[in-house]
């Protein structure tokens, strides 16, 4: 072969090679088919959007026996008309086999045909959309200017059945509504052609997890599409009442509220097992949309009806006078209406002052006020008060006076609207008031003199007294000491035998003084803490130490009774920084109180802590503590048990001295009863460390 010709061949395949490696690279699908409807070429996306692997399953392979579904087909004809006329031919269609749409570029050569191809579904269905949703636009505005003119929701719910069945063919709608009880189910509208035995079947039926399409719509809140009543479990309750009337389907979704509380539901019935497609789904929404709409509209115009009769009520009952005011070009302001409150006021009747011009109606010198104030509320928009006197037939009145303008939407003031309470008789009261209070003070003033100086003699008498009690501590205790001593080693045998009537005797005597020991310790303790002569001696101790010494102390007491003391200290309780002994004090005050007021049962002590507190609690199960008297318990000399017929002794001091001890440490005290049952008091105090 000559070189020249080599050459051309060489440059011929390179430039095919080329055209195909462009073909290959393109988004679009590309096929070559000859006069006989043979594929002669295929690129990659073409064999792709053709459903095939590779474009060698097409190459070589007749068209239509690929594709015999095709046959009769729009594209069938466009290929066969293009090849016949040899014109290019560009066609949009949807290929019902495979439920796609194709774009097709056709261009036709004696040899065969050339063509371009892209799926264009996403687009028409796009498009389709849109065009759906303008129709939707239209006859939403056309059913919103239904709502807007006032229209019933009855004859709005109506409407809204007919335009969807017009939009759906072979639909049955319905609107339930849920009822007050927000249980049941009540019907609002449906179609003349659900059949009306199956709507009266299911009037009040209750909604829940499984009560059909809408029932079940209601009680979630949700979307609820049924595509086979006959199956489908939501429905397993009901079916046998919706098919006999050969419902098949049924998609359901709820109205609701703006606050989207549930109001109720629009269904869409069909007589054949059907899926819905995105318009369908589209159209349901829509349906209860405007139903949402409607329903809020009609409660927006009850909630206006009400507060128009509460105001008309009010602007009849009102006691304060109430009117209204037009006004007019040149600002002259006229009486167009008034309450009954401001004739009985007044004296004048409604003939004297409605329609009548404020000038004719207000008296001088007020009206000269009047005016200017009405002119100000007008030019600073704004709500203007102030006092005024005038006089009518029924006398002279003072009134605190408030009037707001009114404006319409181009900003020009329409009316005034006013109110006047009236004060006449608090203005004469304040004048005697004012009066009264100038002697009262006068009067006061002389007894306060008095008063603090009995104030500064009772303080003194009373510092005096806990000065000397605290004082007496050694003058009342040692003799007490010495009898408890003495009896002590009597009772012991020391100083001799006893006989049984003497131990008996000894041993009464014994507990006469210690019991009379405690109550002057906690009179002097007490004393002290009003003197403020009670030290704190703060040191480091053991807390758990501290508790096995003040149970141990009243654990005899608690065995006479047959009373256990349970002991429960957590592990993180160790050392505090405190007073040892007033610590011991409040312990053994809180014990001995749990084991004097309970008979039978047990005592607790819990004690648990923190890197800051120390928390004590002491529990009985005895005669517990009314709720009424647990705000009395911690103050001095009273008792809960208290009178002649009292069972417990003691000076009602112990709990006043616990809480005022736990103050000084820091602390605090609290209590909590059940009366008949037992008592938790619990005491927390800083840790120190």
């Amino acid at each position: 072969m000559p070189a020249r010709k080599k050459s051309k061949v060489r440059d011929t395949s390179q430039y095919l090679d080329f055209l195909t490696g462009i073909i290959e690279r393109v988004s679009d699908g590309f096929v070559a088919i000859d006069s006989n409807w043979i594929y002669v070429y295929v690129n990659e996306t073409g064999a792709r959007m053709l459903q095939r692997e590779r474009p060698e399953d097409l190459i070589g392979k007749h068209i239509w026996t690929e594709y015999p579904d095709g046959v009769g087909q729009p594209f069938y004809h466009a290929y066969h008309r293009a090849m016949e006329t040899q014109q290019p031919i560009v066609l949009e269609e949807h290929y019902d086999p495979w439920d796609r749409w194709f774009e097709n570029r056709i261009f036709p050569s004696p040899a065969g045909l050339t063509i371009y191809f892209s799926e264009i579904t996403e687009r028409k269905r796009a498009e389709r959309v849109l065009q759906y949703e303008a129709v939707l636009l239209d006859k939403r505005n056309a059913l919103l200017e239904k709502i807007a003119r006032g229209e019933d929701t009855e004859t709005i719910f109506t409407h809204i059945i007919r335009t969807i069945e017009a939009e759906a063919k072979g639909t049955l709608c319905s609107i339930l509504l849920l009822d007050n009880d927000g249980v049941h189910v009540r019907h609002a509208a449906s179609s003349p052609a659900l059949p009306r035995d199956y709507v009266r079947a299911i009037d009040g039926a209750p909604i829940g997890p499984a009560a059909g399409s809408c029932g079940t719509a209601m009680f979630t809140g949700k979307q609820v599409i049924v595509s086979d009543i006959a199956t489908d479990p939501l429905w397993k309750e009901y079916k046998a009442i919706a098919l006999p009337f050969g419902l098949k389907a049924c998609w359901s979704v709820p109205i609701l509220s703006p606050q989207r509380k549930v109001l109720g539901s629009f269904a869409m019935y069909y007589r054949e097992i059907r899926s819905p497609g995105e318009l369908d789904i589209k159209l349901i929404e829509f349906a209860a949309r405007i139903a949402e709409i409607a329903l809020d509209r009609a409660a927006a115009d009850k909630r206006l009806r009400e507060r128009e009769q509460s105001l008309s009520s009010i602007y009849a009952t009102v006691g304060d006078s109430i009117f209204q005011l037009s006004v007019e070009t040149d600002q002259r302001f006229r009486f167009s209406s008034v309450n009954k409150a401001f004739l009985d006021t007044t004296g004048l009747s409604e003939t004297q002052i409605v329609g009548k011009r404020v000038d004719e109606v207000i008296p001088e010198p007020s009206l000269s006020l009047v005016l200017r104030r009405y002119r100000e509320a007008i030019r600073d928009k704004k709500i203007v008060r102030w006092e005024e006197t005038s006089v009518y037939p029924t006398g002279e009145l003072t009134g605190e006076v408030s009037i707001a303008p009114v404006f319409d939407k181009a900003g020009r003031c329409t009316h005034l609207v006013g109110a006047v309470h009236d004060i006449t008789d608090r203005k004469k009261a304040e004048q005697n008031l004012r009066q009264l209070n100038a002697e009262l003070e006068s009067r006061v003033r002389e007894r306060t003199a008095e008063l603090a100086g009995a104030m500064e003699r009772a303080q003194e008498a009373d510092r005096l007294k806990s000065a000397f009690l605290a004082n007496m501590s050694h003058e009342l205790r040692t003799p007490l000491n010495s009898i408890i001593g003495f009896t002590g080693i009597l009772a012991q045998g020391l100083a001799g035998p006893l006989n049984d009537e003497q131990k008996k005797q000894i041993g009464m005597a014994n507990y006469s003084a210690r019991h009379l020991l405690a109550l002057i310790n906690d009179v002097l303790d007490i004393s002290k803490i009003e003197a403020g002569q009670l030290e704190i001696r703060k040191e480091r101790f053991d807390m758990r130490v501290v508790i096995e010494i003040s149970v141990a102390a009243v654990r005899s007491m608690a065995e006479k009774k047959n009373l256990p003391i349970e002991i429960f200290i957590a592990p993180e309780v160790g050392f505090i920084v405190s007073d040892r002994r007033r610590v011991e004090q409040i312990l053994v005050n809180l014990l001995n109180n749990a084991v004097k007021f309970t008979e039978t049962g047990k005592i607790v002590l819990n004690c648990k802590a923190d890197s800051e507190f120390i928390v004590v609690t002491v529990s009985d199960t005895g005669i517990g503590i009314r709720a009424e008297d647990i705000p009395h318990l911690f103050r001095p000399f009273r008792q809960v048990d208290s009178g002649l017929a009292r069972r417990h002794d003691g000076t009602g001091l112990g709990l006043s001295i616990c809480k005022e001890l736990v103050n000084l440490l820091g602390g605090s005290i609290s209590v909590e009863s059940r009366l008949g049952e037992g008592s938790d008091f619990s005491f927390r105090l800083p840790t120190g460390v």
